[in-house]
């Protein structure tokens, strides 16, 4: 699993984020809590549309390098 860390601008330092993974290593990453939310309706601005997520295809591809 990746370490998350933040850099403050101008500075050398990194600090690391302390970040749960138990489900993620349980699971696909994310899909647990993206499942509980969908069959829940759970705070609906957490999930996409379909529409939102066509829209963003594009910025997906160039993060992909596709």
């Amino acid at each position: 699993m990746e370490e998350l860390s933040i850099q403050k601008r101008g500075a050398l330092a990194a600090e690391k984020v302390l970040v749960n993974y138990e489900l993620d290593k349980m699971y696909k990453l994310g899909i647990f809590n993206q499942c509980i939310a969908f069959i829940n309706k759970f705070e609906e601005q957490q999930l996409l549309s379909l529409e939102d997520q066509i829209s963003r295809m594009r910025i997906y591809n160039k993060m992909a390098n596709y």
